[in-house]
């Protein structure tokens, strides 16, 4: 059982001079050690017992600047207050409505997002080292220690006493198009004690030296950042910070930081490459890289297995926000095609109909203020319902088959699960998101939305023509083709259009469990007249080499 603040704490006891964040920003370059770190917070903590939050208390984080969120979410943790975190990319009103959903006490932001914000939300907001023109609209947290060392410590150490691993340590949103996010409750063990058992699968130690340096390029608002938070403290690892968030992110910056452990979406790899393959580097990363693991959606095998052939221990991680980590790749343990073994002290079934169950302890505490929809989550032993397919093994190696009543028939009579070759495309880093048709056909086709494209460039359904989006066309051809290649015959896809528009509402978005949907009937429907086109070879669509 542990905490995310014991595991701060742990660290700065251990090792007190190792590099705690490195940050590259430009040409510029900074670094803190643990015990520097664990002064910056202690000044946080004091600074919000007296802006009156108190253990049991919740406050939102709007911000995605990776080192002020690890400060304040350290902070918050010591002091007992229970975290939700919202992307600055989510609008004020979906802001103030998880302000009221959660009934949080203060909402912590940046100077450059506090301006005005009182007024829109009807509070005032808490911001680090605030510009004196801001001082009067926000609570300032002047973060500068002037106490001792020793001081520090001891002002963490006694907040810390105020908590357990049970109680709660984050509020995550899963966001989706439909409906409002539900609001998962995770208690501090959930995500400390879950890391330390990927540790432990990964060979991972704390006192090996030198000591790991961890990428931390993702905002701390979902579960796979937060993961990666607490296993870097559990290392006392230096947490290496580039500019720039998933597939923004510099490689050129991630070269600097030389990171030796890195855990990302399959996106972020994919977007690496691409500059990679733009300046004709030799690797993703800089020469100490070790282990490579991703998660989050389905992994770019090839990209993997290049990694592999370049000496990089490499593998796959799933999880879901609810139960945490499920399954990871053992050290020198990856199985292509699985995307993981299930972790020790996880449960997994396969049901009559093939859909994968989880019990796990690093469950949720509750999805907050619905105790109907925590209920209908888990059956009546207790396993969470994943509504995926899945196949597991006698190694306890898990597969991923495809989602729950979501299946293909091939002329042949073959099954075809699409929600797998649908993560696989919307793993791309040019894609927001991807739909296939393909039910009783003679071969798959896909729908793809260009994530930033203008929706001025496009038809009236945001259809893009081949014969006008030239560039687009033959790059998606390219990673379609590079995509087919780890696809069995009948399932790869053979024609496909781009679209400037994402799909209408009722034909994508998430379940009430918080699931990727998919309505195929309601897509053809909406989209039956370009699903015709590229069955019957129209030259405004693209073709698959």
């Amino acid at each position: 059982m542990a905490t995310i603040d014991g595991h701060f704490l742990s660290a700065v006891d251990r090792f007190p001079h190792r590099c705690f964040l490195r940050q590259v920003a430009g040409d510029h370059e900074a670094s803190t050690t643990y015990a520097r770190g664990a002064e910056r917070i202690a000044a946080t903590v004091e600074h919000l017992r007296r802006l009156g939050l108190a253990p049991g208390d919740r406050a939102v984080l709007y911000l995605d600047e990776v080192v002020s969120s690890i400060q304040l979410m350290l902070a918050c943790a010591f002091a007992g207050v229970t975290i939700a975190p919202l992307a600055p990319s989510f609008s004020l009103r979906a802001l103030k409505r998880l302000y009221e959903r959660t009934g949080a006490r203060g909402i912590v932001t940046t100077p450059a997002r506090a301006s005005g914000l009182s007024g829109a939300i009807g509070v005032k907001p808490i911001c680090y080292e605030p510009p004196p023109a801001l001082r009067e609209e926000v609570h300032a947290i002047d973060t500068a220690w002037t106490g001792s060392s020793a001081g520090a410590l001891e002002v963490l150490r006694r907040a810390s006493d105020t908590h357990g691993p049970d109680d709660p340590y984050i509020i995550l949103s899963t966001s989706g198009s439909t409906g409002e996010p539900k609001l998962v409750v995770r208690s501090h063990n959930a995500v400390a004690g879950s890391g330390d058992e990927m540790l432990a699968m990964l060979d991972l130690r704390a006192d090996e030296e030198p000591p790991q340096r961890l990428l931390m390029c993702s905002g701390l608002t979902h579960g796979m950042a937060q993961r990666n938070l607490a296993c870097g403290l559990s290392l006392a690892a230096e947490l290496s910070v580039p500019e720039g968030l998933e597939s923004n992110v510099s490689r050129d910056q991630i070269c600097r930081l030389d990171p030796t452990l890195v855990m990302v979406s399959p996106r972020v790899l994919r977007a690496l490459e691409e500059q990679r393959l733009r300046t004709r580097e030799p690797s993703l990363f800089g020469p100490s890289i070790r282990l490579v693991r991703t998660s989050g959606s389905a992994a770019d095998l090839l990209l993997l297995d290049r990694l592999a052939e370049e000496g990089v221990d490499v593998g796959e991680a799933c999880g879901a926000s609810e139960v945490g980590p499920i399954a990871v790749t053992p050290r020198r343990g990856w199985r292509r095609g699985t995307i993981g073994q299930v972790m020790p002290s996880v449960m997994v079934r396969i049901s009559d109909h093939g859909e994968i169950l989880v019990k796990t302890p690093y469950r949720m505490l509750e999805y907050l203020g619905d105790p109907q929809l925590t209920a209908a989550s888990q059956t009546e032993d207790g396993f969470y319902r994943t509504g995926d397919l899945g196949h597991l093994d006698s190694d306890r190696y898990l597969q991923i088959l495809g989602r729950k009543h979501d299946t293909f028939n091939a002329q042949d009579g073959t099954n075809i699960h699409p929600a797998r070759l649908e993560a696989l495309i919307e793993a791309l880093p040019w894609v927001q998101e991807a739909i296939l048709a393909g039910d009783q056909r003679p071969f798959v086709v896909a729908l793809i939305v260009i994530a930033g494209a203008k929706p001025s460039d496009a038809g009236d359904d945001g259809f893009l023509d081949a014969r006008v989006e030239v560039e687009r066309y033959a790059r998606a051809a390219h990673d379609l083709a590079r995509i087919n290649q780890e696809l069995e015959a009948v399932e790869r896809i053979r024609r496909f259009a781009l679209f400037a528009r994402a799909m209408p509402r009722h034909v994508t978005g998430v379940t009430p469990l918080g699931k990727p949907k998919r309505d195929r009937r309601a897509l053809l429907s909406a989209r039956g007249a370009r699903i015709e086109m590229l069955y019957r070879g129209d030259p405004g669509t693209g073709v698959v080499p």
